[in-house]
């Protein structure tokens, strides 16, 4: 029922009246004050009717007049509807995807404005129940009507996908690792941040939720929102990766690192560090410049020793110890090296990097979302508990999911 995109050409081809598999809505809805219980009304109707398609910006007559695609603020209409639709009945909905319809050439639909289709699946959890009415709604002669009793006793008495067997599957080797694994993950972008030492290499060890395995791409195939939040956290840590890749080359490539390399390895800087640690250095340090050079980096080249460089001003490391051989270098002047980090094009680079971490957590945070709901529907439906008591005590303490 669920499409992968809508196109003019299809919207127009519908059929004109009412029908039980779509519904029109003109423009004008995204301004009534009624908005939401006309939504909720809907949602419930197709939900508990094997699905549908919800048109927004359509005339009852076919006529196309559109909706504006800023809704409120800088939300679009589609991401504020997205953001809402799941609370608008209960059970949350989760089964359902929402399009812009790509225009025809030439269009009839007005420049300024876009057509909303949301799509809605057949629901697992139904029956839905509106939550402003609290009534369960069905498509019934083409338009949303409280549903009967027998027809609620009828989709809650049905055999339905997934059975208890596979939900205790689900919730243990698919909902509970991942909840586990994404937690950590939001822990890290927390704890590290507010300290920043080795914040970058920690952000490059965590690992994407992509491939799954047979019984995630099980999982997956029911849940399609949650799909398509997997893959946009992976595609959004990988934006990450690469920006803190970038701003490490940049480091390592950077006037401003070997200006200060060059000034780090003078003769005087090499003796006054001598002097600062002579009780500590060994005599590989002190037969002068050229063994001193040595001492610190070995046989390493020029490059070998910036791309160190990089990754220490990269990872704001505190002293490093003394099994390093470079440790005096660096625990003597940090802090000039740090400053490459102020410097064009870096300094842009940290912006860039800051605001790909920013969308990640969002990313993080609404994906973390989404399966503490569904492991809640899944296991007030089954009667199932998820078994990790670490995860459970974790979980528990965000309200959102109970």
């Amino acid at each position: 029922m669920k499409k992968d995109r809508w196109t003019e050409s299809e919207l127009v081809s519908l059929p004109l009246g009412e029908n039980d598999s779509f519904d029109r809505k003109s423009g004008a809805l995204l301004s009534d004050p009624e908005l939401l219980k006309t939504l909720a009304k809907a949602l419930s109707a197709f939900s508990n009717s094997g699905g549908g398609h919800l048109i927004i910006g359509v005339q009852d007559g076919g006529t196309i007049d559109g909706v504006l695609p800023i809704h409120k603020g800088r939300t679009s209409t589609r991401d504020w509807l997205e953001q809402m639709i799941p609370e608008l009945v209960s059970y949350p909905l989760q089964d359902f995807r929402i399009h812009e319809v790509e225009r025809d050439t030439p269009s009839s639909i007005p420049p300024d404005r876009v057509v909303i289709v949301i799509d809605i699946g057949d629901s697992i959890l139904a029956p839905h129940q509106d939550t402003f009415t609290k009534y369960y709604f069905h498509r019934s002669g083409g338009r949303s009507e409280p549903a009967p009793h027998h027809y609620l006793e009828m989709l809650r008495g049905r055999e339905r996908y997934p059975s208890k067997q596979i939900a205790h599957g689900w919730l243990n080797f698919v909902v509970s690792p991942w909840l586990r694994k994404l937690v950590s993950e939001r822990d890290h972008f927390m704890i590290a941040s507010n300290d920043r030492i080795q914040y970058y290499q920690t952000i490059r060890r965590l690992p994407k939720l992509t491939p799954f395995s047979p019984i995630e791409l099980q999982f997956l195939s029911s849940y399609e929102i949650i799909q398509e939040a997997s893959l946009k956290h992976d595609t959004d840590l990988a934006s990450v990766q690469d920006e803190i890749d970038r701003l490490s080359k940049l480091i390592e490539g950077s006037d401003a690192l070997a200006t200060c390399y060059a000034k780090a390895i003078s003769h005087d800087s090499l003796r006054e560090i001598s002097q600062m640690f002579a009780s500590r250095l060994d005599s590989q340090y002190t037969g002068g410049y050229p063994d001193m050079v040595h001492g610190l980096f070995g046989t390493m080249s020029k490059k070998e020793q910036f791309s160190l460089l990089a990754e220490l001003i990269l990872n704001r490391e505190r002293d490093v110890n003394t099994s390093n051989t470079f440790w005096p270098l660096w625990n003597a002047r940090k802090s000039e090296f740090m400053e490459v980090l102020t410097s064009s094009p870096i300094r842009e680079q940290q912006e860039v990097v800051d605001k790909t971490i920013e969308a990640q957590l969002q990313t993080l945070g609404e994906l973390v979302s989404l399966i503490e709901r569904t492991r809640h529907d899944l296991s007030f439906k089954h009667g199932e508990l998820w078994e990790d008591p670490t995860l459970q005590n974790v979980v528990l303490s965000h309200e959102s999911v109970w």
